[in-house]
């Protein structure tokens, strides 16, 4: 930003999403506009003077316009078309520079040749405008606007993901199938956002490798986003998968950022953003900010679009009747935004515009008048990627935004899946492919847009239509989409009763069955594997092969489901999320789904986890919940995202209440586990809840439920985190709730298994599986000091971890260390002769080796250990559950005569019976490393220390001269 200067606000609010209308920029003058660069320079007429600089006074930021090139240098390629650019402002701004070198109380700020002017700081009450006016060269001087920050018409920060795999948005566009049909997904485009800036360490975000970042607004060198408007738009632009939900139209584009917008984005800024744009050989540049119809943005949209940058630009948020720019000049491709329902949202912009709108800018390549948006996009409730730093989104590291700045995106996406298609277009190529194959919805009726031209199809709601980007790669030529096939069939239950509502699937394609059950679906003609799932079922798969234009069936019959039905009881968010995170670790054939406090008090699943509950259902719901039968997880967390434990107090004796904190940067929170129980098995003695960066946790001030783990953060117990009652199956879990700090990808492994080993335990499975597969320890031996390993080993299938109690006697042998062999090095627990193992989250391995065990030998020679298990607390972990073991095979440990051996004469090296000087020559020999032929070691160490040393050779010859050591 700059210093001691009072920018003119000659734009009044931003049309970054919400649609602000620019105060008039200034038009470029009626006079015929030179067509050489020496009648520019010839050219002494005074300058234009923008009407709103009247009565301006003291510092004041001003643009000075320069000619523009001449039309004739826009017939060569682009690369000549941005020499040109270069050469007229060398040329025409090397005079001017000069001139005003001479002139006190004017700095110059900043050159431009994608707009041909110079930014300079005029103080007014030095130096009048007439005097800048009768500089040589300048045609026209505008104030250097700044629009206010971009302020979304909607946002839900709170949002949860989207059940879809990809946005609505993405499938209305019709980008997924054109990822699989064409392979386009925009890699070799390179892509800049001219924004608020970007978040570079979120999860769907990456940066191209050169030229990444630019910042005319801060002038930073590493990117970020305060605001985090940039980064929802640079999330649909080119975004990834990592929640879930694939967000980004064109995911392998080359994305770049400009920051152009701060606490204000200045027009020099923007312009800046775009001259970058096109220096670094971008394909697209999207702008989604905007101002009024003025004729400020005619000139750099024109040059960069000739220079080869397709300039796709937000149309505004003001409703129809009103539209922004750099949208509303015919050379940009201006963007409308639709719903999920396919309609025209209320605040989308759209009008028609006439010549008098650009205050003589009107280029004479455009038509007499013309309608805007050229076509729509998604813009309503868009999921997209947003700043943990920034304001937009409340920190938020994904959230829902509204705006024609969504719908914006889309399509600078949709033209970079274009062009991977095929290079070769130029910028208004690809923008007329875009509007050509745009569509619009059977029911649409052109008397609802104010505005219709039946010519050339474009209204003030849709322009032309909703993109179509497979239906435009198609045109582009990027290639014959595959013949198609269809699968259909019907799913039902055992009883015959058709399923509605199941979801059938087939590769990154997915429909669901209708009332009737029956389903269908037209893929590509090849071999698939179809897979249908309903809630309550367990899923079922089958291979089909498609041929083309042929229509296969496949019927599903699909028995109910063994596993727990969870009712995860959300009021406000996250309970998707919450959902999501525990049928991950139950599997298929388990039903969690996110509810209402309402629908769980009307019953219906074996165990319920309390994320969010609202105070006016909290007693209903106990009241409902409270028998053995029905089992309850409450919930909670800092802030106001988790309240389960909280409300359950309120209405209960059993719980005193919640308190919570965070400390940033400290270690955990983790579950310090203080007691046995199932719930627990298997984690060791402490398991980390989240890695949330600021530690959030509560804890439960008193409970007279049994407390099996406190919350422990930086090492030191906070209060009570885990309690159970058995009567009325309720589980108390504080610091496993969710906030807008803590979502499901901060949560660990372990954390999400112990919710799930707390749901399984309330279901209260009656039939435990039958033990199966054996687990075992090895044998060993050693002398005395020694150190020896044992294996664990166990012939069971996939598993993932294990918890084992091994006793052994501590007389005999000393516990040294355990690392793992098939799966993770375990965590240890070692007692006085007992010894706790526990993994958990690990790869699922088929009869893996566990770990190797070691010990030091301690005991005396012939003296054994064995090596039992304790079987209550030693079970397998598969994807399947837990499953102990069938037989417990022990081992075993023996320490052998290492002082001496079965050595019959201590110093006989060479076993003739009798000790002599030759068995002290050949002790030196060993010792010395030469081969002394025939040599037991066993009674080379008659000394018994465990070695063979020169005290062995004394030793011998006080044996032979009969001296007693």
């Amino acid at each position: 930003m700059k210093a001691n200067t009072n920018r003119l606000l000659a734009i009044l609010l931003a049309v970054l999403m919400a649609g602000a209308i620019f105060a008039p920029l200034g038009a470029a003058t009626d006079d015929p506009v030179a067509t050489s660069t020496d009648d520019a320079i010839a050219n002494s007429s005074p300058a234009t003077i923008h009407e709103s600089l009247e009565d301006e006074t003291g510092e004041t930021e001003l643009l000075l316009l320069l000619p523009d090139i001449a039309e004739t240098a826009r017939q060569g390629s682009e690369d000549e078309v941005i020499a040109a650019l270069r050469s007229t402002a060398d040329t025409t701004q090397g005079p001017v520079l000069d001139d005003l070198a001479d002139v006190d109380g004017v700095t110059v700020e900043n050159t431009f040749w994608i707009r041909n002017m110079v930014h300079v700081t005029a103080d007014l009450d030095e130096v009048d405008l007439e005097t800048l006016a009768a500089v040589d060269g300048v045609e026209a001087i505008e104030p250097n606007g700044e629009m206010a920050p971009p302020e979304p018409v909607s946002v839900n920060p709170d949002v949860e993901r989207p059940e879809e795999a990809p946005t609505y948005g993405l499938e209305q566009i019709r980008a997924p199938e054109t990822w699989q049909d064409f392979g386009a997904t925009g890699e070799g485009v390179r892509v800049v956002v001219a924004d608020s800036g970007v978040y570079a360490d979120h999860p769907d975000i990456d940066l191209a490798d050169q030229d990444p970042w630019f910042d005319p607004e801060q002038n930073a060198s590493s990117p970020s986003d305060g605001h985090g408007h940039g980064t929802h738009v640079s999330g649909t632009i080119a975004g990834g998968d990592a929640s879930g939900t694939a967000i980004g139209v064109a995911p392998d584009v080359e994305l770049a950022v400009a920051r152009v917008c701060g606490e204000g984005c200045g027009v020099d800024q923007i312009i800046a953003g775009i001259e970058w744009a096109v220096d670094t050989d971008s394909d697209v540049v999207n702008l989604s900010l905007g101002g009024a119809t003025t004729g400020t943005w005619v000139e750099p949209v024109y040059n960069a679009m000739d220079a080869g940058t397709l300039v796709v630009a937000s149309i505004g948020n003001e409703g129809e009747g009103n539209v922004g720019s750099p949208g509303a000049p015919w050379d940009s491709l201006a963007s409308g935004a639709t719903d999920e329902n396919e309609d025209i949202t209320d605040f989308s912009g759209g009008k028609r515009i006439v010549e008098g709108e650009y205050y003589g800018a009107w280029k004479d390549h455009w038509p007499a008048s013309y309608i805007a948006p050229d076509a729509a996009a998604p813009g309503n409730d868009i999921y997209s990627a947003a700043s943990p730093e920034g304001s937009m989104c409340e920190g938020q590291e994904y959230c829902e935004v509204s705006g024609t700045s969504m719908s914006s995106p889309h399509k600078a996406g949709a033209a970079a899946l274009v062009l991977s298609a095929n290079p070769t277009l130029g910028p208004y190529e690809v923008k007329e492919i875009l509007m050509e194959t745009a569509w619009k919805p059977d029911d649409w009726d052109p008397t609802s847009a104010q505005w219709y031209n039946e010519e050339t199809g474009r209204d003030s709601r849709y322009g032309t239509g909703i993109i179509d980007v497979y239906a435009a790669v198609e045109q582009a030529g990027g290639g014959e989409p595959p013949v198609q096939g269809t699968i259909e069939g019907t799913v039902t239950d055992e009883s015959g009763a058709a399923i509605g509502g199941a979801t059938v699937s087939v590769g990154s394609s997915s429909t669901q069955t209708d009332a009737n059950g029956d389903y269908e679906l037209t893929v590509p003609a090849d071999s698939y594997t179809v897979t249908a799932d309903a809630s309550g079922y367990a899923s079922d798969s089958q291979p089909v092969t498609v041929g083309e234009n042929e229509t296969v069936t496949a019927d599903f019959t699909l028995a109910e489901s063994d596993g727990v039905t969870v009712g995860v009881v959300s009021d406000g968010s996250y309970g998707d999320d919450l959902a999501g995170l525990i049928e991950g670790q139950l599997g298929s054939e388990s039903v969690v789904e996110s509810i209402s406090s309402a629908e769980a008090i009307d019953g219906g699943h074996d165990v319920y986890v309390v994320q969010n509950i609202d105070s006016a259902n909290t007693q209903d719901f106990v009241d409902a919940t409270s028998g053995s039968d029905t089992g309850v997880v409450y919930l909670d967390q800092w802030g106001d995202g988790a309240n389960g434990v909280t409300q359950f107090a309120s209405v209960s004796s059993d719980v005193d209440g919640v308190d919570e904190g965070y400390d940033s940067g400290a270690d955990g929170p983790n579950y310090a586990v203080s007691g046995d129980h199932p719930i627990v098995d298997g984690f060791g003695d402490s398991i980390e809840i989240h890695t949330g960066s600021d530690s959030d946790h509560a804890w439960v001030t008193d409970t007279s439920y049994d407390v099996i783990a406190d919350v422990s953060v930086g090492g030191s117990a906070v209060g009570t985190g885990l309690a159970v009652d058995e009567d009325s199956a309720t589980v108390l879990a504080a610091s496993s709730g969710m906030n807008e700090y803590v979502g499901a990808g901060d949560h660990t492994d372990d954390s999400a298994a112990l919710l799930a080993n707390a749901v399984t335990y309330l279901a209260g499975d009656d039939e435990p599986p039958e033990p199966e597969g054996t687990i075992s320890l090895g044998e060993a031996a050693g002398d005395a000091g020694d150190q020896v390993t044992v294996d664990l080993d166990t012939d069971v299938a996939d598993v993932s971890g294990y918890q084992a109690q091994i006793d052994y006697d501590a007389s005999v042998v000393d516990f040294v260390g355990a690392t793992g062999v098939d799966i993770d090095d375990p965590q240890v627990d070692d007692g006085d002769g007992s010894l706790g193992l526990a993994v958990s989250g690990s790869s699922g391995v088929d009869s893996p080796t566990l770990a190797e065990l070691t010990f030091e030998l301690t005991g005396s020679a012939g003296e054994t250990t064995d090596l039992t298990f304790g079987e209550a607390n030693t079970q397998l972990h598969t994807e399947d559950g837990i499953v102990e073991p069938a037989t417990y095979t022990a081992g075993s440990i023996t320490v052998e005569d290492g002082g001496g051996g079965d050595c019959a004469l201590p110093g006989d090296v060479d076993g003739d019976g009798q000790v002599t000087s030759l068995d002290a020559t050949k002790t030196q020999q060993y010792i010395a490393g030469l081969d002394p032929g025939n040599f037991d070691e066993t009674c080379g160490d008659p000394t018994g220390d465990g070695q063979i040393t020169p005290a062995d050779v004394t030793a011998i010859h006080q044996e032979i001269v009969g001296v007693t050591a």
